[in-house]
């Protein structure tokens, strides 16, 4: 096409009534091919696809190429069309195929996932009950007769059942977290009021461990959004941790207020978590070497579910650990 006139649309289309007739029966992408008609007045390059359907009722795809050259007052035109249906359908195979592959990586990390955390289910939920056998079998074979052992005996399974009906709340927490069933109900609420009731219900059990805790409040009067229920499930992990895995006597919690946000630590002068196991000590069932050596109980969810929890809040649960220092674990939550 050397000049751009009236005769530009149906010489470029399918020239004259056979524009009509392919309007009519054989329907095709013609806006976007009139705005590329309409952007040449204005640009000197323009490159675009659009498709339209023959005369079999397939689907073919054009790559048009226009190129405006102005010469004194004459404009020309020079207009380069490509057939590329075929690459077309190789482009969305490709897609696809990289879809497909996509979705079956994930579904055989999802099914490993899924294998570890019923292995580790198994392991965890086996050894308290093999536990609690053992004291019931050894009583019924006249344990029960000997009051040097019986109630030793007895105190014993008793915590093993603990600890075994806390694995299982904890296990039900942590399946309806990652099936996005738990259940969140957010309120403003006072927050040193809320830490007078974390110090009443916590203090005591601190001291019976031999451990010191320490609450720092904030100046005034602070409301923040939350789940009360839930923060305080996360701040008894933190305090339960503290204690369990700190020698020394010092647990303090600390709250900061900042424009828009409050952020709350717990903190204590332990030995530390080491450097190279920081980054694991949020997944499930994870238990630091020195943890799994000691005798200390613990599911090893607990701060997998705290994360979780902290997640919804829009915060994040991080950690500041210092070998022989001592660990703080930090939130936010917004006013």
């Amino acid at each position: 096409l050397r000049f751009l006139s009236i005769s530009f649309f149906p010489v470029l289309m399918f020239a004259g009534a056979s524009l009509i007739f392919y309007l009519l029966f054989f329907p095709f992408d013609i806006s976007h091919f009139l705005f590329i008609t309409v952007i040449i007045f204005f640009a000197y390059l323009t490159t675009s696809h659009f498709y339209y359907y023959n005369r079999k009722n397939e689907i073919n795809n054009i790559l048009l190429s226009i190129e405006k050259i102005i010469s004194g007052e004459l404009a020309e035109i020079n207009e380069t069309n490509w057939e590329v249906t075929d690459r077309k359908i190789i482009e969305r195979l490709n897609n696809f195929i990289s879809i497909v592959k996509d979705q079956e990586q994930k579904l055989l990390q999802a099914s490993k996932a899924r294998s570890q955390f019923l292995g580790n289910v198994s392991h965890e939920l086996r050894t308290p009950i093999f536990t609690i056998q053992g004291y019931i079998e050894s009583l019924l074979n006249g344990a029960i007769n000997d009051e040097k052992v019986n109630m030793r005996f007895l105190e014993k399974a008793a915590k093993h059942l603990n600890n075994l009906n806390q694995l299982l709340n904890d296990l039900i927490e942590i399946s309806m977290i990652e099936a996005g069933e738990m259940m969140m109900s957010f309120r403003y609420f006072d927050l040193n009021s809320f830490m007078s009731e974390i110090e009443n219900d916590f203090k005591s059990f601190a001291e019976e461990k031999g451990k010191k805790l320490i609450i720092k409040y904030v100046d005034k009067s602070v409301e923040v959004l939350g789940d009360k229920a839930r923060l305080k499930n996360v701040i008894s992990n933190l305090i339960s941790n503290a204690v369990k895995y700190n020698p020394n006597d010092l647990i303090e919690i600390i709250c900061e207020e900042f424009e828009n946000k409050v952020k709350i630590s717990v903190k204590d002068n332990g030995l530390g978590i080491p450097e190279e196991e920081i980054g694991r000590i949020f997944e499930r069932f994870y238990r630091t070497k020195r943890d799994r050596n000691s005798q200390i109980p613990g599911t090893g969810l607990g701060l997998a579910i705290a994360k979780h929890i902290i997640e919804a809040h829009g915060s994040k649960l991080s950690v500041d650990s210092k070998k022989n220092i001592g660990t703080q674990f930090s939130f936010e939550l917004t006013k």
